[in-house]
């Protein structure tokens, strides 16, 4: 048996690479922060801020207190989402397990 004669391999004559034309970037439309409006007079400490009466602090157990602390942290994360009522709702939690030794 003879083989048949191997032909040689002729690749195709290799194509030039034509990207796409770059299109322009059209970032999105800058949205206008608008602040909060002010507020007419400013506490002149934290604690009134809070309206706390500090005589009326009760003795909280650890786990309370790790409570208070973990809400604390949760407050303030919220800051980095800007969701302020979160933050207010974790702050006011915090504050009444402080004051009365619930959450609510």
């Amino acid at each position: 048996y003879n083989p048949p004669a191997a032909q040689p391999y002729n690749p195709p004559a290799a194509q030039p690479y034509n990207p796409p034309a770059a299109q322009p970037y059209n970032p999105p439309a800058a949205q206008p922060y608008n602040p909060p409006a002010a507020q007419t007079s400013m506490p002149t400490s934290p604690l009134e801020l809070l309206r706390l009466d500090v005589t009326q602090f009760q003795n909280l157990e650890y786990d309370k207190i790790e409570r208070v602390q973990k809400l604390c942290r949760f407050a303030s994360s919220s800051l980095n989402f800007q969701d302020f009522g979160a933050c207010l709702d974790n702050l006011q939690r915090a504050v009444n397990l402080i004051r009365c030794g619930k959450e609510e």
